[in-house]
């Protein structure tokens, strides 16, 4: 939509804002710093197969952070620098925060996108930061042959 962060709403909102204060939005944007708030796909052993499992996010080991997200290849991603890498962990170790580095598992089964792209794409720098979460994306996401058939009956029943 037109006011969604793929719209040219955010740009022009930032570009207000930095003409009442007489700055350079180029300035401003490349200067900016942002932890995108999303979740990550915890390891479900139960859909194993939909994760790496040395590079995936598990509970109880903190927030997780993704450096690489989204689909398609390189089309529709956001890969964050090293350097705000290590300065995000910097700042989580200095105070304490636990957390984890991982992947969001097989895209459009155990993960997707985010909007990480749309804010790079504006030289901001940016990496995907959030609580691990199971089945987050879609209560049917995870449903085997069986269990759309068991679903169809019940649902039939109504």
């Amino acid at each position: 939509g037109n006011t969604g962060l793929k719209s040219a709403f955010y740009k022009y909102f930032i570009n207000d804002l930095c003409d009442k204060e007489g700055l350079s939005l180029r300035d401003v944007l490349s200067k900016s710093k942002c932890l995108s708030a999303d979740v990550s796909a915890a390891y479900d052993p139960t859909y194993a197969g939909n994760y790496e499992k040395a590079n995936s996010a598990y509970f109880n080991h903190g927030v997780a952070l993704m450096k690489y997200t989204g689909t398609r290849g390189k089309g529709s991603t956001s890969d964050a620098s090293a350097e705000f890498m290590a300065e995000v962990k910097t700042f989580l170790k200095e105070n304490n925060i636990l957390w984890q580095v991982c992947e969001l598992g097989k895209v459009e089964e155990a993960g997707g996108g985010t909007v990480a792209m749309y804010l790079a794409n504006l030289n901001i720098d940016v990496v995907d930061m959030g609580i691990p979460a199971v089945s987050y994306t879609h209560l049917r996401a995870h449903e085997t042959p069986e269990h759309l058939v068991c679903r169809l009956l019940l649902e039939k029943k109504k």
